[in-house]
């Protein structure tokens, strides 16, 4: 039945889900659904940790943004900040499942990214930070963040609005 089905199937057998409380998740456009229950958080992230191909690792950190899971926050951080990783995609979906954890901790790293090398990264970064602020900072991927000082100081004054003492913890 095609890749959909053999990563559904592995990723299903691998989390050993509960019928309580379920979240679905997914890529319907592959035919994969994977249900999850927020008790598994930690499992999602052993999983995660042992899981190579980037497909299965995009799945289970939509998952994990799904969960809202507070403990995930410190390893996707450091997924997202690790230079040796450099699939872009991954680290993309890494700041998804952070924006959807909404933990100041992990908008922090979304932030962090907007001065990466990558200009992809950066686009990324800002468009998560734009679509959670529900507003644009002015924000342009191209420019160094020397040239998007303004943009960068929108940013952290939402930020310290929007969780105050936490954001500068």
């Amino acid at each position: 039945m095609g890749v959909g089905c053999d990563i559904q199937c592995v990723a299903i057998r691998t989390l050993r889900f509960r019928i309580t409380k379920q979240i679905v998740v997914g890529m319907p456009q592959f035919g994969v659904t994977i249900r999850v229950v927020p008790l598994q958080a930690s499992r999602v992230l052993q999983v995660l940790e042992r899981t190579a191909g980037p497909l299965e690792k995009s799945m289970l950190l939509k998952a994990l943004g799904r969960l809202g899971a507070p403990g995930a926050v410190r390893p996707l951080s450091a997924l997202l900040a690790d230079r040796s990783e450099k699939n872009v995609h991954l680290k993309r979906s890494c700041m998804a499942a952070l924006a959807a954890i909404g933990e100041a901790r992990g908008v922090r790293a979304i932030t962090a990214a907007l001065s990466s090398d990558d200009v992809y990264l950066r686009q990324g970064a800002a468009a998560v930070l734009e679509e959670l602020a529900g507003t644009s900072f002015d924000y342009d991927p191209l420019k160094s963040p020397e040239e998007n000082r303004a943009a960068l100081d929108k940013v952290e004054a939402w930020g310290a609005s929007k969780f105050g003492k936490s954001w500068q913890e």
